[in-house]
């Protein structure tokens, strides 16, 4: 994602105030370029929301919540 990001600040042309200038976007026709980028975007951040809720419901089930074990143990175990 760093390397995607420092193309895309590279390649912008001087004289503009960034990669999705909105002036810049309908005039040149480039909206089908940023709607890509957006969408490469989304799909990075979702795929990674997800695999951190399934991460993050892995650990709050690995440990037992009734406690099922004697009174000074610690069930850490399924």
């Amino acid at each position: 994602m760093f390397i995607w990001l420092t193309f895309e600040y590279f390649t912008v042309p001087r004289g503009n105030s960034g990669a999705y200038d909105p002036a810049e976007i309908y005039n040149r026709g480039q909206l089908k370029k940023h709607l890509r980028d957006v969408m490469i975007y989304i799909i990075y951040y979702l795929l990674f929301f997800f695999i951190y809720v399934y991460c993050f419901i892995l650990a709050l089930l690995k440990g037992d919540p009734i406690n099922r074990g004697s009174d000074d143990d610690i069930v850490t175990e399924i």
